[in-house]
Order: structure tokens, then C-alpha cells, then sequence
């Protein structure tokens, strides 16, 4: 037994819109419109769950996001778009999180692609940089940043390269100048810098040494350099916004 709400008959056919069942959910076509009458969504249930493609509509009339329903009810592909009608971001949802691959995009320009597994980033990411070079490189797992790490200048050229453990540094950290010689050379011990830390001149000569215990400096000038530097570099790391269809509940009805 089915309950209609606002039904509506499709001209020249037999769709009918905005059913309920007899457990008060939704199911079959539905719609739904903005108070200026222009359309909000176009989706379809089964049962109270989303089924095929539902599509959202800005109040302006433009499609503000596509999502394609899995077969096994869990699954959902997204594509989202902004407001010139650009591809802003796709990628899956697994339950309501993401899953899988997600790519971005400044207008047409790819700046971002990184893996989800069940709403926690996992796997590999890459940033791009204006030019199309990338601008940093690194992976996460289950939501912590894990693995080799690298950050590049605009012409390609490595900047930085450090590894990640559990979302804290571990183990070397090596920074780069454009040419391609080592800049500073250094140690993570539990996220703390730890032993010695080498400054080289762009030829390659060792310019002066700092010596730290556990995060403290106990030999060299607090010169503060490598806070500073460290802190540039590493500070905006996994930090490309999400589309800005992501506060517009395209998930929700």
C-alpha cells in the first residue's frame, strides 16, 4: 500500500512524483522545488533508500551536483560542480563517506587528487601547483598522514623530503635548494628534531651545525632558521580545500 504526497503526473505519461510507502518512506520519483519555483532535486527512492542518479539544482537553475547509486545500496558516485558549470570534485562515497579515488579542480585545472577509504583519507595524494607541476606528494592511512612525504619548487625541482609515521615525523628530513643541493639535513626522532642538523651553502659546503636532544637545542646558535623554514614547508601540507558543493548538502533531501 502506497500513500502519495503531492503527486504529480508526468505530461504524456505515467510517472508519478513524491510517493510515500506504507512505512512512511520515500519511494520512486520525487522532486522537490526552491520557494522561487525553480527546481531544488531530482531523485529516486526505493524503500527510503537513493537509488539511480539523483541531480541538485542551485536556485539559479544551475546543476549544482550528479550522483549515481550503486546496485548494492551502498555505494555512490559524485560529481560536483560550480557555479560556471566546472567539474569542482568527484569521487565515491561508501555509507555517506568517502571512498576511493577523489580528484579536485580550480576551473578546469586539476589541483588535487588523494584515495578515502570509508570516510578516513587513505592511500596517495598529489597537489598541483598553478603550472601544472606537482607541489607536493605523500600518502595517508586511515586518516594520519604516513609515508614518504616530498614537497617541489614551481619548475619541478624537489624542495623537501621527510617521512611520516602514524601523522608524526620519523627519521630523515632533507630540504633542497632549486639547483638541487642540499639545503638542510636533519633527523626526526617522535615528531622532535633530534641529533645533528646541517646547513650547506648551495655548493654544497657545510655551513654551520645545530645539535638537538628530544626537540631541545643543546649545541649551536638558536638562529631559528630551521623553526621558520620547517614551518613553511611543512605547515600546509594535506590542506587543499574540499568544493564548495560540500556545504550545500548534496548527500542530504
Amino acid at each position: 500500500m502506497f500513500f502519495g504526497v503531492g503527486m504529480v503526473y508526468a505530461g504524456g505519461g505515467d510517472t508519478v512524483w513524491n510517493e510515500y510507502d506504507s512505512q512512511g518512506e520515500r519511494h520512486g520519483f520525487w522532486r522537490a522545488y526552491y520557494n522561487n519555483g525553480r527546481l531544488k532535486y531530482r531523485a529516486e527512492f526505493s524503500h527510503g533508500r537513493a537509488v539511480g542518479r539523483t541531480t541538485r539544482y542551485s536556485g539559479g537553475g544551475q546543476v549544482v551536483s550528479v550522483m549515481d547509486y550503486g546496485s548494492d545500496g551502498h555505494t555512490c558516485q559524485v560529481v560536483i560542480y560550480d557555479e560556471m558549470g566546472r567539474v569542482e570534485g568527484r569521487g565515491g562515497y561508501y555509507d555517506r563517506r568517502k571512498d576511493g579515488k577523489w580528484e579536485y579542480f580550480s576551473g578546469r585545472r586539476l589541483i588535487r587528487e588523494e584515495g578515502w577509504r570509508r570516510g578516513l583519507k587513505h592511500g596517495r595524494f598529489v597537489e598541483y601547483q598553478d603550472n601544472g607541476h606537482k607541489g607536493s606528494v605523500g600518502s595517508w592511512s586511515n586518516g594520519e598522514m604516513d609515508g614518504l612525504q616530498e614537497q617541489y619548487y614551481g619548475n619541478g625541482a624537489l624542495r623537501m623530503r621527510w617521512k611520516m609515521v602514524r601523522g608524526v615525523e620519523q627519521g630523515p628530513s632533507v630540504t633542497y635548494y632549486p639547483n638541487g643541493a642540499v639545503r638542510l639535513r636533519g633527523q626526526f626522532r617522535d615528531g622532535k628534531r633530534d641529533g645533528i642538523w646541517r646547513f650547506y651553502t648551495p655548493r654544497g659546503k657545510v655551513e654551520r651545525e645545530q645539535e638537538y636532544r628530544s626537540g631541545e637545542l643543546v649545541r649551536g646558535d638558536r638562529s631559528g632558521e630551521v623553526d621558520s623554514m620547517l614551518r613553511v614547508l611543512m605547515g600546509n601540507k594535506g590542506k587543499i580545500p574540499e568544493p564548495r558543493a560540500g556545504g550545500r548538502g548534496y548527500l542530504s533531501y
